[in-house]
């Protein structure tokens, strides 16, 4: 879809501004390319209706998250309301960086401590809300599947014009392609001169066999 200057790392929220480059410098060339991919990823997915897609990569440390939190701020920025959902359990990053808490969050929803949508939380982006990963627990390999989260994502598709899903990687985890196959599809950020092809190719097959939607790629250039 597109080519994006930013080279992502572990993030906190002293890195906001850093990252967040939407909305620190909207006039910005970087800017302008996440617009492109938003209006790119839309009319892949219908112009009416709400939207819920995933946000992944083959391998991690590609960008994911630096791309779910500009493309967010870029759909906001078109006049509706947004959803994140952190569904990384083991590198959570995304409360972080939108000063919100941490937990609870989709762990503790789905382990009975909580309503899932009493858990959204507003972020100080505007028409942007977040739902965190959660409390650190043992043993969240098949929270992904409980019932509970296909509820919560119908929620979310009649509350949010846009729903985005901050997902582990495709060959690193099976959550990405669950979660693909629950929604309208995946968005795979690619890291220049980092993701082989090879890489690309099996991340592809993996999402096929899954019957999940590939929407698109994005290739995330480090500077």
């Amino acid at each position: 879809m597109s080519i994006l200057g930013r080279k992502e790392s572990s993030a906190t929220k002293a890195d906001a501004g850093k990252y967040l480059i939407t909305a620190a410098n909207p006039d910005s060339a970087l800017a302008e390319q996440y617009r492109t991919v938003r209006n790119r990823i839309r009319t892949a997915l219908g112009e009416a209706g709400s939207i819920r897609f995933v946000v992944s990569s083959p391998l991690p440390g590609e960008g994911k998250t630096t791309s779910a939190l500009n493309l967010a701020v870029s759909f906001a920025g078109s006049g509706g309301k947004v959803l994140l959902i952190d569904t990384h359990f083991r590198r959570p990053g995304l409360a972080a960086l939108l000063d919100a808490k941490s937990w609870p969050g989709l762990t503790d929803g789905l382990t009975g401590n909580g309503k899932l949508n009493e858990l959204v939380q507003e972020t100080g982006l505007e028409r942007i809300d977040v739902l965190a990963a959660g409390s650190p627990l043992p043993g969240t390999g098949d929270l992904l599947n409980h019932p509970d989260l296909a509820e919560f994502l119908e929620w979310a598709a009649e509350a949010y014009p846009v729903v985005i899903i901050d997902a582990p990687a495709v060959l690193d985890s099976s959550a990405a392609v669950m979660l693909a196959g629950r929604c309208d599809g995946c968005v795979l950020v690619l890291h220049e001169g980092r993701t082989g092809v090879q890489k690309v190719q099996e991340a592809k097959r993996v999402l096929e066999l899954g019957k999940a939607r590939l929407i698109g790629a994005v290739l995330n250039r480090s500077k």
